[in-house]
């Protein structure tokens, strides 16, 4: 074969393979090059508009006149492309109190709605004292940092990450923030606005080098537990007792992960029901272990699915980038002193194979966060990857052959996002998962929930388990779009128990009384808009009269948070 034959079938198939290239780079066009670098990156609809805005942490103080120091705060237009909104936000710049740390004095970025209005409000860690913003709802923010109680940290920690969940199961979302040096500490929401440290009072202050976090019930008791990952040493997971302190029992789960932890992502991989774990590491000091759940306890199955080999690996998201119906992994990763390419892993059946090449997805400059999100509500779900020291990267994705189906949720009371939920999908012959904790590595975000469908036209039955453990149930929904599932509007409500057996309201439905799972104290009753009707009194044996309430879906929140459904049939008395 002469060279010019070898050249042109060279040159064929270098073309062949952009061809086919599912993923490139849109960053520029979508009005991203303003992000030279990153370390933590979260996005969340902070101005209800019905797309995803995008805020972006740079590692470094702020320097006027150095645009690699700028943190960015970006409004999605609607079309997928990007306003820079930081100047006015109220958000940059702030005061100084930094101590320059080895990875830079900035870090994570969180978004969750504390204080209940459906806004989210932006935490921020750092060397130093954290941030809390509140968001105004007209495009600015309010530090609230000092009267919110979260203003508790001189320069000699150096706080990573921010976790929002509900972790003492009130209604409200609480904070969790991880030290890399440090304690670790918990801000409990005491629902006024207002927060109180109490990480040592319930047994969670850790105190190893903590990365990422990830709240979640392991044990499935109707409780949180709390997963630490940790570097330099292993990871810890504190199970959440029924007088709301924790113990921290590792070895019996079997997640204890002796490497360099940095990102963990939750999702059931084999469909079994329950969760399981990845962990990113340094493979060459500790593989990345993938914890699959086998009875009371994990084991490390990486290696048979092939996920094992991740490089020196940082930020990490199970998603369906194809819309087959099973999920896909990411990992992006990169250290100066061991460079190396970010990973896909596509689910092949039994196990993952790696793609990376050839996908657009394998660059290789020392990235740090990952954002899986659909910019565009199209529902093809893009890939923000944020740089340690070069520009950061969006990846768009070709349009998948499957069909997709996404879900907001939304709910009375403080926890309007139903941070904490988790949502079943029954489509073809299969049962899929998802938990609503938005986790990522050095963020946290509000996204909608997104389902791969493959063939299947309608989703045949969703079930939503929100935060407090009531159980509803929507059928026949439609694919190709995003639905929001307001509670209430389910058509079924069903409450399992809880540990203690007695966790549903009965009858139920009911009509005129209904008894409520509390001894004592009073209950106030909303409608499914989240109007308060009434406030009233539980009788000796726990009931509670629901004279004068309208028919429909009711929610009754007791004297000690916990929010029950009931559906009031008043004509059946």
């Amino acid at each position: 074969m002469n060279r010019s034959v070898c050249f042109l079938l060279a040159l064929w198939a270098a073309g062949s393979t952009v061809a086919a290239q599912p993923y490139r780079d849109v960053a520029l066009e979508a009005g991203l090059g303003a992000i030279l670098r990153a370390s933590g990156a979260a996005v969340a609809d902070i101005d209800l508009d019905g797309d995803l805005d995008l805020y972006v942490v740079s590692p470094e103080e702020r320097v006027e006149g150095d645009p690699t120091t700028y943190n960015h705060l970006f409004r999605n237009l609607g079309d997928g492309t990007f306003e820079n909104i930081t100047a006015g936000s109220g958000i940059e710049p702030f005061d100084g109190g930094y101590r320059r740390g080895q990875q830079g004095n900035r870090f994570g970025v969180a978004w969750g709605d504390y204080d209940g209005d459906r806004l989210p409000d932006l935490f921020l860690a750092r060397v130093g004292p954290e941030r809390l913003y509140r968001n105004r709802g007209d495009g600015t923010f309010e530090d609230v940092t000092v009267q919110a109680g979260v203003f508790g940290r001189d320069d000699t920690a150096n706080d990573v990450a921010g976790a929002w969940t509900d972790l003492d199961g009130d209604g409200d979302l609480d904070l969790y923030v991880s030290a890399w040096i440090g304690p670790n500490r918990y801000y409990r929401n005491e629902g006024d606005g207002t927060f109180t440290e109490m990480a040592a009072e319930l047994g969670i202050v850790d105190g190893g080098f903590t990365w990422g976090v990830l709240p979640w019930d392991v044990d499935e008791d109707g409780r949180l537990d709390l997963y630490v990952v940790n570097d330099f040493g292993p990871n810890r997971l504190y199970v959440q007792q029924t007088d709301g302190t924790f113990l921290e029992d590792t070895d019996a789960w079997a997640v204890g992960d002796p490497g360099n932890g940095m990102g963990v992502a939750l999702a059931d991989v084999n469909d079994d029901g329950r969760g399981d774990i990845y962990v990113t590491n340094i493979y060459d000091r500790q593989p990345n272990p993938l914890y699959v759940r086998h009875g009371q306890q994990y084991i490390d199955r990486a290696s048979d699915y092939g996920v094992q080999d991740a490089g020196w690996a940082w930020g990490v998201e199970f998603f369906d980038a194809d819309h087959d119906g099973d999920l896909d992994l990411y990992v992006v990763n990169g250290f100066p002193t061991d460079p190396a390419t970010n990973r896909f892993f596509e689910r092949d059946g039994a196990g993952f194979t790696d793609v990376s090449m050839g996908s657009g997805t394998d660059g290789a400059p020392e990235a740090r966060a990952l954002v899986v999100f659909d910019r565009e509500g199209d529902g093809d779900l893009d890939l923000f990857v944020g740089n340690f020291r070069a520009p950061s990267v969006l990846l768009d994705r070709d349009d998948p052959a499957g069909n997709w189906i996404g879900f907001d949720l939304d709910q009375p009371g403080m926890n309007r996002w139903a941070v904490g939920a988790e949502i079943l999908l029954e489509s073809g012959g299969r049962t899929m998962r998802r938990y609503l904790d938005g986790m990522d590595m050095l963020g946290q975000s509000l996204v909608p929930a997104h389902f791969g469908l493959g063939s299947s036209e309608t989703a045949e039955r969703v079930e939503v388990h929100w935060p407090d453990g009531v159980v509803e149930v929507w059928l026949g929904l439609e694919a190709g779009r995003y639905h929001t599932l307001v509670r209430g509007t389910s058509t079924a409500v069903e409450t399992p128990p809880d540990a203690s057996g007695d966790a549903a309201p009965w009858p139920n439905p009911a009509a005129g009384w209904v008894t409520v799972p509390a001894r004592e104290g009073a209950v106030e009753i909303y409608d499914v808009l989240g109007r308060r009707r009434a406030h009233r009194p539980l009788d000796a044996r726990g009931r509670v009269s629901l004279e004068g309430m309208p028919p429909g879906v009711l929610f009754l929140r007791t004297a000690r948070g916990a929010i029950f459904s009931v559906m009031h049939t008043p004509e059946f008395r």
